[in-house]
């Protein structure tokens, strides 16, 4: 699986990584291995 790269990373106020924010963006997406190797009687 290719590498997953970002613009640019949301901080804090203090220079912190803001993970919250993280999660929020990223909150549809799904790793393909993920979605499709684990139920194989589908």
């Amino acid at each position: 699986m290719p590498p997953f790269f970002v613009n640019e990373l949301p901080h804090t106020a203090v220079g912190k990584l803001h993970k919250l924010k993280l999660r929020e963006m990223f909150r549809e997406h799904v790793l393909p291995s993920l979605h499709t190797s684990r139920r194989s009687d589908v």
